[in-house]
């Protein structure tokens, strides 16, 4: 900036000079002002410092709450903390155990990755026991069967991911998995992607896919939840959603060629050599049937009567009708109806 120019970066122009002599002339004519009087001037001053020195201590009240509060919020907190640790401590210690879970069969190579900082990988031999908060994994004709306490069993199909939240709790990222509740003192939860699955003591499915989330039940009831809806399915029906979370409920029949992949992962009956009432109820299951017997006495015979031989040599589809030849009893289809009879005259 030149000595022509004002702060602005404008120049000077004739009436600046004029405004500043004109301002000049009324200073000097007002002349130097008279010096107030001493005891005045101690009073501003006084009251000056005072005010000075009262806006002090509010400010350092203000500080002091500031801290006070700050405090208070970091104890309150660690109370809380505190005190719920220990609730879950005294839970933990009063509610029964909850059971474990185990890999009762494994087929091919299924692995368990941890979660967090824990990211080792383990190879899951039959019969181990699962920790919560694993992550198993199927790859590609690999499969797995769990068994929750004697509370279900839990079937996982190739190219599956499943996280184990708890023994009632399931996070399923992708792939295919079937249920089989028979007396659990909760119910199991199936987080998913789309939506949640809860079981109200039944048999089902769930599958997840990059799109969508379907279920089918074949025994008993089931609640699917997503955001916009809740459904409840039971035996014979299916439902899917995907990502805008709306549900499309069918039918879906409880037997046949669909359920196929179950088969590889039955376990054989748990009484050895099985009686016929035993075979046909686990094979009604196995295969989604209802079971019905001609009368009482044929239930009552059924039980008493053992099947011998190597079942496990029979063909799956047929498996009830083929080992029931050599016995005097029969097996009759009717749709989802198995109907167990038994010869009059044996």
């Amino acid at each position: 900036m030149t000595d022509d120019s004002r702060d602005d970066g404008h120049p000077f122009d004739r009436s600046d000079f004029d405004r500043s002599d004109e301002l000049g002339s009324l200073i000097r004519e007002a002349g130097p002002r008279p010096t107030p009087p001493i005891d005045a001037t101690h009073r501003v001053r006084k009251s000056l410092e005072a005010t000075w020195r009262s806006y002090s201590r509010r400010r350092r009240a203000i500080r002091a709450l500031r801290y006070s509060s700050a405090m208070a919020a970091a104890l309150l907190l660690s109370s809380l903390v505190y005190f719920a640790g220990v609730r879950g401590l005294i839970t933990k210690m009063t509610e029964p155990d909850a059971p474990s879970i185990a890999a009762v069969m494994i087929i091919g190579d299924v692995s368990s990755r941890g979660t967090g900082a824990d990211t080792e990988t383990h190879r899951v031999a039959p019969g181990a026991e699962l920790e919560v908060g694993r992550i198993l994994v199927t790859e590609a004709t690999s499969a797995a069967k769990l068994e929750i306490g004697s509370a279900a069993s839990l079937r996982i199909d190739e190219n599956t991911r499943l996280r184990i939240d708890s023994a009632w709790a399931y996070h399923l990222e992708y792939g295919r998995i079937y249920l089989d509740v028979s007396h659990a003192d909760e119910s199991i939860v199936i987080a998913t992607p789309f939506g949640t699955v809860r079981d109200i003591g039944t048999r089902f499915e769930v599958v997840v896919s990059d799109r969508k989330l379907s279920v089918r039940v074949r025994e008993g009831e089931v609640q699917m939840r997503t955001q916009s809806r809740e459904l409840t399915l039971s035996r014979g029906q299916a439902a899917e959603t995907g990502p805008k979370f709306a549900i499309t409920a069918t039918s879906e029949a409880p037997y046949g060629p669909t359920w196929q992949w179950l088969r590889r992962l039955a376990t054989p009956p748990t009484e050895q050599p099985p009686s016929v009432a035993a075979l046909a109820e686990w094979f009604a299951a196995e295969e989604g049937f209802r079971l019905r017997y001609a009368s009482e006495e044929t239930r009552l015979a059924a039980s008493e009567v053992v099947i011998e031989g190597d079942i496990d040599a029979l063909p799956p589809e047929n498996l009830l009708e083929d080992a029931l030849a050599s016995t005097s009893f029969d097996v009759q289809r009717e749709g989802d109806l198995l109907i167990i009879t038994r010869q009059s005259n044996p």
